[in-house]
């Protein structure tokens, strides 16, 4: 007696054109073509899947990746795996394929209803073209249908299934919808860009309206306000791929639409000059372990007018075993205006400069250098066209733009004159002591144009107490630096003879200096915490300095301070 042979059918369901085969149908013709075949179909292995198998993808059809699962176990429960047609299997070529080869190295062969392939290397190619073709046939229908709606959406028809809020959708004929303005919604989208273009941010306008800031910019953003029908990329917002003019009634006319757009800008740059400014060694900053440092800001205290803002290491932070101490950016401030005032401003130093940026300059150095300030420029000078495309169209008046292009022509003035080092001419002295006064007037600023000019001359500043670790860049002219965080403790020749409370003094001169910690670096910090300096007695304090005295930082802090001994 012939062994039994079990299989499975895997049906899914298409709505794509009359001539389908229904589930239903397709569940009898399965079951009828099994036992034509003379095989046994259980209920329990009939799988159905009701999504597009070219919409979703195979590893997202549930009832298709249980049939494989099935079909790939050691010992699988049948051996035929039965489709009505093959494109019901898998409609991408590479898909087909793949799950065709895991059934076929586990003995389980795949059966269509309604085609054949044959056997061998015939029947492979013969499969191949099925797939092909269902990849194919899949392709074509969606190009026409993007076509379709792409034809409708000229012709001012509004193809998606919901409408914007403020309009309703309404059908002119049986198939095909329009927009059309519902006003007490409408009234709400207009109050929203009336409060844009007077400067209020989006959680503002949310709370006026009741809407989440999410939708707020989404509204505010959403060019279909001003009647012409606009497709954009999704992945690229910049990459409009339609536009339709006046395709339906406007709720807002595009001199505000406009206007609303660049108070959204200027708010996102204002808000990205406040951080830049409060984070004034963000991206710079980084721990001796190599991590970066992150911001912190301490209020102020009772009596005091002014918080501070310190950095601490974020591995440290997350428990990786480090144990620097935080470090004050007004202290850090301080050290790099004195570094850059003696090593880059002086007259000697510029002297020195100058001859290495000459020589890097022959080198063809500088023009590497000053590559991302072109960039920048031509972006300036686009957005100054923009603007001007503006005003020329009609669309928003000329008074509305200008402190936009006062701003710009601003900042094109001091990229240009960054640029006056042509690395095809010889440098200037005048335009580089230009470059210098410029560089220092920025540094005496508390906003963005300090900001700027630390990152013109800092490379990099790495924290390792006692030290900083310093490395400037002028004209592309890179040097390293080491400073001391804190002022190394002087301690005179016959500290000895000092009294208690002295000698208590140095050492905790020293400890600071030295960066021992008087209190946990962090939650992870496990290192025993010796008593307060106040407990400390005569015979604990002179060994302490004593010992400091002959450690090999006490030595290149006094080569290079002059501090005395």
């Amino acid at each position: 007696m012939a062994p039994h042979v079990y299989a499975a059918l895997y049906i899914r369901k298409s709505n794509e054109t009359e001539e389908q085969k229904s589930l239903k149908d397709q569940i009898a013709e399965g079951r009828e073509y099994c036992k034509r075949m003379g095989w046994t179909l259980r209920d329990e292995h009939i799988f159905i899947d009701e999504e597009s198998a070219y919409l979703k993808p195979a590893e997202k059809r549930q009832s298709f990746i249980e049939m494989v699962n099935l079909a790939c176990a050691k010992k699988p429960l049948f051996s035929r795996v039965v489709v009505w047609k093959v494109d019901r299997f898998a409609r991408r070529t590479h898909d087909g394929f793949k799950y065709w080869q895991m059934l076929a190295d586990n003995d389980v062969e795949l059966f269509s209803m309604t085609q054949t392939f044959g056997e061998g290397a015939g029947g492979k190619l013969n499969l191949g073209i099925h797939f092909m073709m269902a990849e194919y046939y899949s392709d074509d229908l969606s190009e026409n249908v993007r076509r379709g709606l792409r034809n409708a959406s000229i012709l001012g028809y509004w193809t998606s299934s919901k409408a914007p809020f403020g309009y309703e959708r309404y059908s002119d004929d049986d198939k095909n919808h329009r927009l059309r303005i519902v006003e007490e919604d409408a009234a709400i989208v207009r109050h929203m860009f009336e409060c844009s273009t007077k400067g209020w941010g989006l959680r503002r306008i949310g709370a006026e309206v009741g809407f989440s800031d999410g939708r707020v910019w989404s509204t505010l953003h959403n060019e279909n306000y001003t009647g012409d029908r606009v497709q954009r990329n999704k992945t690229n917002r910049e990459k409009v791929l339609l536009r339709v003019p006046n395709a339906h009634p406007a709720i807002v006319t595009k001199a505000i639409f406009e206007k609303a757009q660049r108070c959204l800008n200027s708010r996102d740059r204002a808000k990205n000059r406040e951080a830049v400014t409060e984070s004034l060694y963000k991206g710079i900053l980084r721990c001796v372990c190599g991590s970066a440092m992150r911001k912190s800001t301490v209020r102020a205290a009772r009596g005091r007018t002014h918080g501070y803002v310190y950095y601490q290491c974020r591995a440290k932070m997350g428990g990786s075993g480090c144990l620097s101490a935080n470090v004050r950016e007004d202290k850090i401030t301080d050290l790099l205006l004195d570094l850059i005032a003696d090593k880059l401003f002086s007259d000697k130093a510029i002297k020195t400069m100058y001859k290495l940026a000459e020589t890097k300059r022959q080198n063809g150095d500088l023009e590497k250098a000053t590559r991302h300030l072109h960039r920048e420029l031509a972006d300036n000078k686009g957005q100054q066209r923009r603007l001007i495309e503006l005003v020329r169209d009609d669309i928003v008046p000329m008074d509305e733009i200008k402190d936009d292009m006062h701003q710009l022509k601003v900042d094109a003035d001091a990229l240009e004159a960054k640029l006056d080092f042509a690395p095809e001419e010889p440098i200037k002295p005048a335009v580089m002591k230009t470059l210098v006064n410029r560089l220092k007037r920025d540094l005496l600023t508390d906003n963005v144009k300090r900001h700027d000019a630390m990152r013109e001359l800092i490379q990099k500043i790495v924290v390792d107490l006692p030290q900083l670790h310093i490395t400037t860049s002028l004209m592309a002219v890179e040097e390293t630096y080491e400073l001391f965080y804190h002022t190394p403790p002087v301690v005179p020749k016959d500290y000895s003879n000092l009294d208690v409370q002295q000698k208590r003094n140095i050492v905790s001169n020293i400890r600071r200096f030295v960066g021992e910690p008087q209190w946990p670096a962090s939650f992870y910090d496990n290192r025993e915490r010796s008593k307060p300096i106040n407990q400390w007695k005569s015979a604990q304090l002179d060994p302490y300095i004593a010992n400091y005295l002959n450690t090999e930082l006490f030595s290149i802090s006094s080569n290079t301070l002059g501090i005395a001994s």
